[in-house]
């Protein structure tokens, strides 16, 4: 995770001509129980760049790898 969230963390913050923190400073795991809670986190998870202004149609999101025809 450490490699990940550094490496994403400098891209994002280049490409929005920003420093400092992007990610909380810990991960927390999580076991989706059923059909349901893994549809919930799914919506949640695609519209983060939407609430954070980096798209208007998080399904067409450069790194959003699911795909809308993929969702259910």
């Amino acid at each position: 995770m450490k490699g990940l969230k550094g490496a994403s963390a400098r891209k994002v913050n280049i490409l929005r001509r920003r420093t400092g923190y992007f990610w909380q400073h810990e991960s927390y795991d999580r076991i989706v129980r059923d059909q349901e809670e893994f549809e919930e986190k799914l919506r949640y998870m695609s519209n983060n760049p939407r609430k954070a202004g980096l798209t208007d149609d998080p399904w067409n999101y450069h790194g959003w790898y699911c795909g809308e025809e993929n969702f259910w």
